[in-house]
């Protein structure tokens, strides 16, 4: 298994949405049976993540490139389930949508759709993965837009387009889910509990996904930006934890670690990339909110308040071990 900082974000190929929100339009699945890498066009304002799914970044450059090839190739691919409430949400499937539509787009966490969801703030170890992923996928397949370059090419043989064209309408097998929200959340857990087991940390922030400790550590570790676990809250909440997720994030993980280190600047949280610093950041939270070793079983956050606090008192105590305020130890 590849370490966190070595995987590919997908994030931004599928969208988050909660459940229980209405579309904004209607959109029939009736007869949709399969799904080909074209049919992003048609369905991809529609095709959402659960809110409380983790981050689509737990496959490495050769796993994605691997899947990709796959589809090509017109090898067997585990169907896709999904299931149709306010939208179409990915209940099993989301990496391989995913991958597909990075194929698709030319972005496996750098470029323009990516860029825009990460707020232009991608880190170094994710634009790395990226390019590693496209020149394994340039080297085994080739790019979506060349295929389609190619098949309109007066070079091209009747053989290499027949070739071209089934690649082109390869479809993935689509599966759905019936039942009420209840019903999908329930399927959800239960099929991805027994696919990528969920480490400790990844269980604790979709179990907690709710309360105040889990929605600040991922607003932090994101620097406020990404998918907006807070959307739920009023705008002048959501724009206040966004504030102090920024400055929190700066204080923890700027400069970025440069390997081999060779200066004494270095971020007090290590690096932002790896697994450790979104336990750091649980760890810590609950350290400045709760006390060392406080065993407080926290409520859900309906208004945003109990995440603004911790925040606050996150900052209080990342002030006291370092920087210039008064009262601080200047540890760092």
């Amino acid at each position: 298994m590849a370490s966190k900082s070595n995987l590919v974000n997908l994030d931004a190929m599928i969208l988050r949405e909660d459940f229980a929100t209405e579309a904004e339009e209607e959109f029939s699945s009736d007869s949709f049976r399969s799904f080909s890498v074209k049919d992003f066009d048609l369905y991809s304002h529609v095709i959402k993540k659960p809110d409380f799914q983790r981050e689509t970044n737990q496959w490495s450059p050769q796993q994605v490139a691997s899947l990709i090839s796959s589809y090509v190739s017109g090898d067997l691919i585990p169907s896709v389930i999904l299931w149709k409430g306010s939208y179409i949400f990915v209940i099993d499937g989301g990496h391989r949508l995913s991958a597909l539509r990075a194929w698709v787009l030319d972005d496996y966490g750098d470029a323009s759709v990516s860029q825009k969801f990460f707020n232009y703030q991608i880190p170094k170890e994710q634009l790395e993965s990226a390019r590693k992923t496209r020149e394994l996928v340039e080297k085994n397949v080739g790019s979506w837009q060349g295929l389609k370059d190619k098949i309109s090419s007066p070079d091209a043989t009747p053989e290499e387009k027949r070739k071209i064209s089934k690649i082109l309408t390869q479809a993935l097998t689509i599966q759905w889910v019936s039942g009420d929200e209840d019903k999908a959340e329930v399927s959800f857990f239960n099929i991805n509990m027994k696919g990528t087991p969920l480490d400790d940390v990844e269980e604790f922030l979709l179990k907690n996904r709710k309360k105040p400790t889990s929605i600040a550590a991922r607003a932090v570790i994101r620097a406020g930006f990404g998918h907006k676990y807070w959307s739920k809250f009023d705008a002048a909440t959501a724009k206040q934890i966004e504030t102090y997720a920024k400055k929190i994030h700066s204080i923890a993980f700027d400069p970025d670690i440069q390997s081999p280190v060779k200066t004494l600047e270095l971020p007090l949280g290590g690096s932002r990339g790896v697994r450790v610093a979104i336990q750091l950041l649980i760890d810590f939270i609950e350290a400045a909110t709760y006390g060392v070793g406080s065993k407080v079983v926290e409520a859900e956050d309906n208004d945003g308040l109990k995440t603004i606090n911790c925040l606050r008192q996150s900052i209080k105590l990342f002030n006291r071990i370092t920087g210039n305020d008064r009262g601080s130890l200047g540890l760092h």
